[in-house]
């Protein structure tokens, strides 16, 4: 199925409102919005579907993403469907509309629709994935200082419980060459060692492991991946079979604009078996994905619109995206590389990073920086606690301007003179 394809048969099956229809839908639709059966659409384009508060600068979009004007429009009149067809709606209609969402998910994603299940977020994905991985006593998980706090504190949970051992690496936050970080993966394996968990797109620095590189050095020794892509999915144009990690766990209301409470879990078919549930279920078969989403009532609205998000990312190409949203983070660090006062952290090429940067200020602490970005200059950031000292983060999103990027040099230019 070819991507036209796929956004027509989008709208057919789940019902949800395509581009076109919504610009139909408004009163004052004008031509600077899309014209039915345009195919893709501008960075500028494209922009004009976010309806944001501008009367401060949002550069702390690694929360959760901004649904666009479509798809916002499409959850609310989901959530009208389910909130006044009640019960009858939810027992007789929505079973078939959840595996509608599977099966163009799949789609899009290029991965069987019995391969991977939705959950609420990657940390909830992320919890069945290592929670449900079968390890014993003296069994070694290989992490790193740029994994996302929650795992680890998973991972230290089970090393309680379960009496594993963890292997920390420390990952150079302006990384030499691929060839170094795999290095580093490799030599840290034992024959202990039986999965090694990986952060696609960290959400510190936003530094970017080459993971298809690191899962092909650690095929031969057989030890298993997982995979934390909250931030990469829809933020840098890859497939995640490409990638070789042999459990992922994806956030669909980050970078791709799903409604908040989205998310999905991929796991290799011929490890489904192997896996325990987190949430109690008998009646699955072994080797079905879906013993491990046994979660209760689903928020139904939000899977629903999942498709409308596919609709709408499909409307821009993923290299323009990622290229736009690299720019944006290039902006201002290439700007501030110059103040002595600022540490940049992040590196600026797109091999390693793309819209997530961070960087510290040697002339005050993080929450002093971020503070004075807020009252003087009105730019949310966020503090980031990192190991060796916090940062902070700044994260731009698709509908951010490269004026919102040079503000915040200005900004950094009179912090540095404080």
């Amino acid at each position: 199925m070819d991507r036209r394809e796929l956004l027509k048969t989008i709208g057919i099956l789940s019902g949800s409102l395509l581009i076109s229809d919504y610009v139909a839908a408004q009163e004052n639709a004008t031509s600077t919005l899309i014209e039915n059966g345009k195919d893709q659409l501008s960075i500028q384009e494209f922009q004009k579907y976010y309806r944001t508060d501008r009367s401060f600068t949002n550069l702390e979009n690694g929360f959760f993403g901004v649904m666009s004007e479509p798809v916002l429009h499409t959850f609310i009149e989901n959530t009208r469907t389910v909130n006044s067809r009640l019960s009858g709606f939810a027992r007789l209609e929505f079973p078939q509309l959840y595996r509608d969402a599977l099966l163009l998910t799949g789609t899009y994603l290029k991965l069987p629709s019995n391969s991977f299940i939705f959950t609420r977020n990657a940390t909830e994905a992320l919890n069945i994935a290592i929670q449900g991985y079968p390890l014993t006593a003296g069994d070694e998980v290989i992490l790193s200082q740029f994994d996302y706090d929650s795992m680890v504190e998973t991972w230290e949970m089970l090393q309680k419980t379960k009496k594993i051992k963890l292997v920390y690496l420390e990952i150079p936050a302006h990384p030499e060459s691929t060839a170094q970080i795999v290095q580093l993966y490799k030599n840290a394996v034992t024959s202990r060692t039986r999965i090694v968990h990986l952060t696609h797109i960290n959400h510190f620095t936003g530094l970017i492991l080459p993971i298809k590189e690191i899962t092909d050095a650690l095929k031969p020794s057989g030890v298993k991946t997982i995979l934390d892509a909250a931030h990469s999915f829809a933020h840098i144009d890859y497939s995640i079979t490409e990638l070789g990690a042999d459990l992922v766990a994806i956030n669909l209301h980050k970078w791709f604009g799903s409604p908040v409470g989205t998310g999905l879990l991929y796991v290799k078919p011929e490890l489904i078996s192997t896996m325990n549930p987190l949430f109690g279920d008998v009646k699955q078969k072994e080797n079905s994905i879906y013993k491990l989403a046994h979660f209760g009532t689903t928020p139904f609205a939000n899977i629903m619109t999942i498709s409308a998000a596919m609709a709408f990312q499909q409307k821009i190409a993923p290299a323009v995206k990622q290229n736009y949203l690299h720019e944006l983070k290039k902006t201002w660090i290439d700007g501030v590389q110059h103040l002595s006062a600022v540490e940049v952290l992040t590196p600026v090429s797109p091999e390693w990073s793309c819209a997530i940067g961070a960087f510290r200020m040697k002339n005050m602490s993080a929450k002093k920086a971020v503070d004075q970005l807020w009252t003087a200059h009105k730019i949310l950031s966020v503090v980031r606690n990192l190991k060796g000292g916090d940062c902070i983060r700044i994260t731009p999103q698709i509908y951010n301007t490269t004026e919102d990027s040079e503000r915040l040099v200005k900004a950094l230019t009179v912090l540095s003179n404080s």
